[in-house]
C-alpha cells in the first residue's frame, strides 16, 4: 500500500519545495502525513531533502519484518511501513520519531540498505532504546552513496499507532545549529569549543556535558590532557546514555565514576555500564567493572584504537542521576 497526494503546509527547515509534493497530505489536525510503503521491495516513496513533523500513520499498515534484534535490541511484532532516501556517501541522517499520544505504544525506527535485507541490519542501524510512550532518534551516516530504506516499527504487536516523524540532514560548519548537533560554529577546525564534526569539544576550561550527547556523531570530544580531566554529568532515564570521544594514549585509557562532587558512589547505586566502542558506535571494546569501595564501575583497558567512544547508561529507571566520570592517563 503506497500513500501519494499533495504537499499542503509543511515546516520544512528550508522550504517546502525542498520536499516531493506527492509525497505529502493533509493530515490529522492539520498535519501532514508523510507517503509510506507497505513494503520495502517495490515502489516505495522516496525523499531527498530534510522535512520537519510529518505525521507518520501506521493504521492499516501490517507486520512484514519483525526480526531486527541485532540493530534495535529487541523483535518487532507491530505494524510497520516505509520511506525510502537518498544519501550521498558519508552523508548524515537524523530521525526522530515521536508518539502522538496514544498510550502503550513502544516505536523503533531502522535503517535498512538497498537490498532490504533485515538480516544486514547491524548496531547502529536502529533503536528501540526507550520504552513505551518515548521518543526514539536516530543518526544514520551512509555507508556508500544509494538508497537507503528507512522503518518505523513497534515492538507491541497489534495495529500500528501514528507518530510525528522529523528527518534531518544537517550540514556541519555552515554555522547553523541543526537537530543532532552538539555546536556549530560556522567551521569544521578541531580546538576551538567545537570539533571537526560539530561536537563541543570539553576542556578543563569547560567540564560540564552538553547535550545532545547521546549518538556516536553527537558525543562530547574530551580534548586530551596531560592532568586528569573530570566531567560532571547527569543520566535522566533508563533510556538515556552519554556518550565521549575520547583519544586514548598508546591505545591505553582509565576511567572511573563517581558521584557528584568526586565522592564515592554509594552501594546500593544503580546498576550503570560504562563501555567504550569503537569510533563509529557499533563494536564494544572495553566493558567497566564495578570494584570494591565505589558502586560506580570503573573501566582500565589497553589494545584500543587511538580514537574511541567512552558510553554511559543505565537499564534502571534512576529518574535523575549527578555523575563524574574522571579521564586519566593511565
Amino acid at each position: 500500500m503506497t500513500r501519494i497526494a499533495s504537499c499542503l503546509s509543511l515546516v520544512v527547515l528550508l522550504g517546502c519545495d525542498l520536499f516531493p509534493r506527492e509525497l505529502l497530505d493533509g493530515g490529522l489536525d492539520g498535519g501532514v502525513v508523510l507517503a509510506l510503503a507497505e513494503s520495502c521491495v517495490g515502489e516505495v516513496p522516496r525523499i531527498a531533502e530534510s522535512f520537519d513533523e510529518a505525521i507518520v500513520d501506521l493504521s492499516g499498515f501490517r507486520d512484514d519484518i519483525d526480526d531486527l534484534d541485532a540493530c534495535t535490541g529487541s523483535r518487532t511484532p507491530g505494524a510497520d511501513a516505509f520511506f525510502a532516501v537518498s544519501m550521498e556517501a558519508g552523508e548524515k541522517w537524523h530521525f526522530h520519531l515521536r508518539n502522538t499520544g496514544a498510550a502503550g505504544l513502544d516505536p523503533a525506527i531502522y535503517v535498512l540498505d538497498s537490498a532490504c535485507d533485515p538480516r544486514r541490519c547491524g548496531p547502529g542501524d536502529g533503536i528501540d532504546r526507550c520504552g513505551d510512550d518515548r521518543d526514539e532518534h536516530l543518526t544514520f551516516v551512509a555507508p556508500r552513496a544509494g538508497v537507503f530504506f528507512v522503518g518505523v516499527d513497534s515492538r507491541v504487536p497489534g495495529p500500528g499507532g501514528v507518530y510525528e516523524l522529523l528527518a534531518v540532514r544537517p550540514t556541519c560548519g555552515d554555522g547553523v545549529l541543526e537537530h543532532s548537533e552538539t555546536c556549530d560554529d560556522g567551521n569544521t577546525e578541531p580546538g576551538d569549543g567545537c570539533d571537526g564534526q560539530c561536537r563541543v569539544e570539553l576542556s578543563p576550561g569547560a567540564r560540564g556535558e552538553r547535550e545532545p550527547n547521546d549518538d556516536f556523531t553527537g558525543a562530547n570530544a574530551v580534548r586530551s590532557s596531560s592532568e586528569p580531566l573530570d566531567v560532571v554529568g547527569q543520566l535522566a532515564t533508563e533510556c538515556d546514555v552519554d556518550i565521549y570521544a575520547v583519544q586514548t594514549s598508546d591505545g591505553a585509557l582509565n576511567i572511573e565514576m563517581r558521584a557528584v562532587g568526586g565522592a564515592p558512589c554509594p552501594d546500593d547505586t544503580a546498576l550503570f555500564e560504562l563501555r567504550v566502542l569503537s569510533a563509529d558506535g557499533r563494536d564494544t571494546l572495553a566493558v567497566g567493572a564495578v570494584e570494591a569501595g565505589n558502586g560506580c564501575p570503573v573501566l582500565r583497558a589497553t589494545g584500543l584504537p587511538n580514537e574511541a567512544l567512552v558510553s554511559l547508561s543505565t537499564t534502571e529507571d534512576v529518574r535523575v542521576f549527578d555523575y563524574v566520570l574522571r579521564f586519566d592517563r593511565p
